[in-house]
């Protein structure tokens, strides 16, 4: 019978340690490269338990896994990132979390893709952005392109939170008069040409404004 994901995942994991020990604590190149062949089909398995997998046992394969994923939806990228770097809590699409068993992100993860997750988070869950933002400790992003990032995606409200979190209150204040004119503009545009598409997108900026 076909193995369950989790059981494919426990088997390679299995290999990966033995490999380690038997090679003094590193993987050979050639187990690194079998595995790096093997991305798309672990994939395929489970996205967040490849995350596991290659967190903890070759980490320096992340940047491969993400090319790999560019080619897929978007959310595919977020759901991997989000293993690494969310709240355990919210890991609620994985089959396969035995891994997860820190208390903070992984520290494997590079900077850039801890701001491409930014990026994702306010694609894919821009009114959760503070909440899992608020996880990521003081050190582990840079504040300004966090604050950058959520305001080029108009996650205003994350964007005033990364300020604070930056450290700078008066810019902070600052800010949210500023985005509070740009949505003020925004719907006094919308209004003036307005269809059902535009109301909706409108009151979508608004709420996640608004919404803590």
């Amino acid at each position: 019978p076909d193995l369950r994901p989790q059981e494919v995942f426990s088997s390679i994991d299995d290999v990966l340690v033995t490999a380690n020990r038997a090679n003094k604590g590193t993987l050979p190149p050639e187990l690194v490269a079998t595995v790096a062949d093997s991305l798309a089909s672990l994939l395929n398995g489970d996205i967040s338990s490849t995350a596991a997998l290659i967190d903890k046992r070759v980490p320096l394969l992340h940047e491969q896994v993400m090319k790999l994923l560019k080619e897929r939806p978007s959310h595919d990228r977020f759901v991997y990132l989000r293993y690494l770097l969310g709240w355990p809590q919210s890991l609620e699409e994985s089959g396969y979390v035995t891994y997860r068993n820190r208390s903070g992100p992984s520290l494997q993860v590079s900077m850039p893709l801890r701001e491409e997750y930014v990026a994702l988070l306010c694609e894919n869950n821009s009114l959760g952005a503070i909440h899992e933002l608020e996880y990521l400790p003081a050190d582990y992003l840079d504040w300004g392109q966090a604050v950058k990032i959520c305001a080029e995606h108009e996650v205003y409200d994350a964007a005033v939170w990364a300020l604070h979190r930056k450290g700078d209150p008066r810019a902070a204040l600052t800010k949210t008069e500023h985005y509070e004119t740009s949505l003020s503009m925004k719907v006094g545009e919308h209004l003036t040409q307005r269809t059902p598409e535009d109301e909706d997108a409108v009151g979508s900026d608004v709420i996640k404004f608004v919404i803590p």
